[in-house]
């Protein structure tokens, strides 16, 4: 409790923010904040993305944020999507946080199916990931995530795996020739592959890179893929 000494219990306020109960408090961002559930949520219907209203779908929610105004959109525990295509989800406005809420089976899911090619384009520089849970069901997925020209786009708290031992993700992040993606993160992540076709490393560069962040990330192959990288390859 606060003394004559010490006025406060947090005399240097809360330089990493405020979580309470698992959620932050929204005071410590500068931009928007938005919410996101496929439970409850609308993309049409008067939902404003509020907390009582969400969107239903993170692809729209992203398209209501405002680029390099650091806003957060917040994905609520038990949402899911399914993903089928290159173009359904896209990280393409610049300076995005997306937070996934919930612990275990409750964290968001994106499951990937209906072809090989389905992935998340990541187009805008300095977007973050975190806490979400991605699925493939669809035979080798070819990677999770294509960074296409972003720079410092980051996957952080975040698990990987597959459906079955032919339902499987080659690879979770996968740069394009000839672009910058500089800055690239991928930390304290969990990554489960039991694809048969031998699946790639999870951070897989196609061109330079700079500053790129590789750490704290578990790893692991239940089918034997000798000479094979299972964590970066460039």
């Amino acid at each position: 409790m606060p003394d004559g000494r010490n006025p406060t219990a947090y005399p240097f306020g809360f330089s990493h923010g405020l979580t309470l109960r698992g959620m932050p408090t929204l005071t410590s961002f500068a931009g928007n904040v938005w919410f996101v559930s496929s439970l409850i949520g609308a993309d049409s219907g008067g939902n404003d993305g509020s907390l009582r209203k969400p969107f239903a779908t993170l692809d729209y929610a992203i398209s209501r944020a405002t680029a390099n105004n650091d806003d957060v959109i917040f994905l609520m525990p038990g949402h899911a999507e399914t993903l089928s295509t290159a173009t359904q989800l896209a990280f393409d406005v610049a300076g995005v946080s997306i937070v996934g809420m919930g612990t275990g089976s409750k964290r968001p899911t994106f499951t990937f199916g209906t072809a090989n090619t389905t992935t998340i384009s990541v187009t805008a520089a300095n977007v973050t990931v975190q806490n979400c849970l991605f699925v493939a069901n669809f035979l080798s997925i070819a990677t999770c995530f294509t960074v296409n020209g972003a720079t410092d786009f980051w996957v952080d708290n975040c698990e990987f795996k597959d459906t079955s031992n032919v339902l499987n993700f080659l690879s979770i992040v996968t740069t394009v020739v000839s672009t910058n993606t500089d800055g690239l993160t991928f930390t304290n992540n969990k990554v489960r592959c039991d694809g048969t076709t031998t699946p790639g490393a999870a951070v897989v560069i196609a061109n330079t890179i700079g500053d790129l962040t590789v750490s704290r990330n578990t790893v692991w192959h239940s089918v034997a893929s000798n000479s094979q990288s299972a964590l970066i390859e460039h």
